[in-house]
């Protein structure tokens, strides 16, 4: 055929380009000896994706475990394009050869499509000891808090038991959650001894809902009296409470 033609006088590379716009036979006859020189992942996977994600999942099948995360460096673009339209194959490969990498250039643009596909499967994926560290410091994009949110997937409280120690994580979670619903789900991912007597970060204060951060500010600033902190910390809990409520507790200090 043409493509082979074409293989034969200038290379694999020239080859691989027109594997786009060959038939599913060509292709799956072909994508094995090319895969190496393919460079237009997005054609190759709008027109071929069960092709694209069936060789990709053969060729990791086939490599050592300590060789696989090398390949998705190299190749991971191909299958990232794949969740436009194939969201659980991916999952699939994801799930069973990959520990990170879904905060990456290539896959953080299909968040959202495989939150959409599967929010559960998609949250255990974030919450793998080799990608949660990258949740912990980057966060998620607010629009897959979001999606994650309505989706409501029990796996959420588990972000949210990750994201609690890190407050400015945790203030984006809870901000994409209801106002009614943020300060039951506080409560349900926090340890509640440590909630009786921590300082929360003014991050979380403000994305509770107006009666609880008052109540926590009012707790704050008592617990701050009481073991006779600087009049700064009293003062930083207080500015959480309505005018009026704040001069009290001033005038009180």
């Amino acid at each position: 055929g043409l493509v082979d033609a074409v293989r034969t006088r200038w290379g694999d590379g020239e080859a691989a380009r027109l594997l786009p716009g060959c038939g599913t036979e060509t292709v799956t006859r072909l994508l094995p000896a090319l895969f190496h020189a393919v460079t237009g992942w997005r054609a190759l996977a709008t027109r071929h994706p069960d092709v694209l994600l069936a060789e990709a999942g053969r060729q990791l099948e086939d490599l050592p475990y300590v060789l696989r995360e090398q390949w998705w460096r190299r190749y991971g673009a191909g299958v990232a394009h794949a969740a436009g339209s194939r969201p659980r194959r991916v999952l699939d490969l994801l799930e069973q050869y990959r520990e990170g990498g879904l905060l990456g250039a290539e896959f953080a643009p299909y968040l959202i499509r495989l939150v959409a596909a599967d929010a559960g499967r998609t949250l255990r994926l974030l919450l793998r000891p080799g990608q949660v560290g990258e949740v912990r410091e980057r966060g998620l994009p607010h629009r897959v808090l979001r999606r994650l949110v309505e989706t409501g997937p029990a796996e959420l409280e588990d972000l949210g038991r990750e994201l609690s120690a890190h407050p400015v994580r945790f203030a984006e979670l809870l901000h994409a959650l209801p106002p009614g619903l943020r300060a039951d789900f506080h409560d349900a991912v926090t340890d509640p001894e440590e909630r009786a007597h921590s300082v929360l970060h003014e991050d979380v204060l403000a994305a509770l809902p107006h009666g609880r951060r008052e109540e926590e500010a009012r707790r704050m600033a008592q617990q701050a009296r009481a073991r006779g902190a600087h009049w700064s910390v009293v003062l930083a809990a207080v500015a959480h409470l309505p005018e009026e409520a704040a001069y009290a507790e001033v005038a009180a200090a």
